[in-house]
């Protein structure tokens, strides 16, 4: 089971976008389209999603760059699945989403 979730990565997308009346529309419009390509809310401004290796990561970047919205700060960071699963909560406890993806068991096909 090891060596098949090394080969995994996760995507951040840690965003900010200025909230005025002309970017709220903007916002809900990204977050949509975030939670369509198939990314999950870890904490406000703060989704993941699960990849297969590190070739992925460029192809889900391109997707990405298309949906920015203007006055938007937006970050993308790769890391392994054996760092993602080594992330540590100080305070709080998991979300839903998190207890249901902790749970989830990657078949190699």
């Amino acid at each position: 089971m090891i060596e098949i979730q090394s080969r995994y990565m996760r995507i951040l997308i840690m965003y900010d976008i200025q909230m005025d009346d002309e970017n709220v529309p903007l916002y809900n419009k990204f977050r949509q389209t975030l939670i369509k390509l198939g990314y999950v809310r870890l904490q406000y401004s703060i989704y993941v999603k699960c990849i297969a290796n590190n070739n992925v990561y460029e192809y889900e970047k391109a997707k990405l760059i298309k949906h920015i919205p203007k006055h938007a700060n937006i970050r993308i960071i790769s890391i392994t699945e054996s760092q993602y699963q080594n992330m540590e909560i100080l305070a709080g406890e998991k979300s839903l989403n998190e207890l249901y993806l902790d749970e989830k068991i990657y078949i190699e096909v």
